[in-house]
């Protein structure tokens, strides 16, 4: 778990930075077209691109650190009720 949990928390880290980062170039986008386009807004185009790209397989899926019964480290429940995982 703690190799796991290591792992993670450096993927999160450097998604959270970039989210913030993303969403301070396109921030005023969403404001002016994602309501009259229908289009998502970035925080959630990310949220999907790195469930689909990092937590898709069936092996996370199957992992038992990925249910929220096991969960011991903060970082793994962070990015599991973010993610939508359990």
């Amino acid at each position: 778990e703690s190799f796991l949990a290591a792992q993670l928390e450096q993927v999160w880290m450097r998604f959270l930075k970039l989210s913030a980062v993303l969403d301070r170039i396109f921030g005023c986008l969403d404001e002016r077209f994602v309501w009259m386009h229908r289009l998502p807004r970035v925080q959630d185009l990310l949220v999907e691109h790195i469930r689909r790209r990092c937590f898709s397989s069936e092996v996370v899926g199957k992992n038992e650190l990925m249910h929220s019964a096991t969960l011991k480290d903060d970082t793994l429940k962070t990015v599991a009720s973010a993610l939508g995982l359990f």
